[in-house]
């Protein structure tokens, strides 16, 4: 893809849009699931060089076509976050709706192959019976009990988990001993991170 149009962007993708967006996300998804977000669009601004900063912001559309930017989309896809991915999109088509108006034409493109790409795959409501056999398929020791809820006990972990709306609720709960206050907060913070 040729990309001939002036962009006047003032927002960088990386810096002023996407990572934005992913200090909101650190509170719902794991510092793991944003970290390696980070990384693959920062390789993808090395390869296109789309940043503000030196670089050629146009370039960004020809980036939401690459291989790289499907893999991303892949990535989403498998760790359940496509949501992230059309936040991005969202905020991005703000910055650049009215300085640049070739990378604007593209993000919603991508916005619109997205939103077929989900219609397609249509959401299939999610069953109770489809958690249990997943659970076990990996290996957990799995209880149903009497009001459907699905037990999972495992050394030092227990969880109880219910399927509502389409949605897992879930309680996980974590033993063990310490002989010292730090190491209990140590292990609060590291669980709240899920």
């Amino acid at each position: 893809m040729s990309v001939t149009a002036k962009c006047n962007a003032t927002k960088d993708f990386l810096r002023h849009i996407a990572n934005k967006v992913f200090a909101e996300a650190l509170e719902k998804l794991p510092s793991s699931v944003v970290t390696e977000f980070r990384k693959r669009l920062g390789r993808l601004e090395d390869k296109y060089d789309f940043s503000i900063y030196g670089g050629r912001p146009e370039r960004l559309a020809e980036a939401l076509s690459s291989p790289e930017w499907r893999e991303l989309v892949e990535y989403a896809e498998k760790s359940n976050v496509v949501w992230l991915i059309r936040k991005i999109l969202e905020k991005a088509a703000e910055a650049y709706k009215d300085t640049c108006p070739t990378v604007y034409e593209k993000i919603q493109a991508e916005r619109s192959r997205l939103a077929r790409m989900e219609e397609k795959e249509g959401v299939e409501e999610l069953t109770s019976d489809e958690l249990y056999r997943a659970l076990k398929y990996k290996g957990y020791r799995v209880e149903v009990g009497q009001d459907g809820d699905i037990f999972v006990s495992e050394t030092n972990v227990s969880a109880r988990l219910k399927v509502a709306n389409g949605m897992i609720e879930y309680e996980i709960c974590r033993t063990g001993k310490s002989s010292s206050i730090d190491s209990i907060l140590i292990k609060i913070e590291k669980i709240k991170e899920l």
